[in-house]
């Protein structure tokens, strides 16, 4: 799904392993109107894959920004 929603207006996205059978992914969005877009089009794909696995959607503001040199 990276590659299209990037494609699509994602602004970046990252993959963090959590174990061998998990992660952990975080998108950037350069606003609410594309976040919604690209989540619109990701709805269908990720019911399918929440069919075969444990799997949440969490949205929110970032709490914690650092500053890189």
């Amino acid at each position: 799904m990276m590659p299209r929603n990037l494609a699509a207006g994602q602004v970046s996205g990252e993959v963090f392993e959590k174990s061998p059978t998990e992660i952990f992914t975080v998108s950037k969005f350069s606003d609410e109107e594309t976040a919604n877009k690209i989540m619109g089009l990701m709805k269908d794909e990720i019911r399918e894959i929440a069919k075969g696995c444990k799997m949440s959607v969490i949205e929110g503001p970032r709490i914690i920004e650092g500053k890189s040199s």
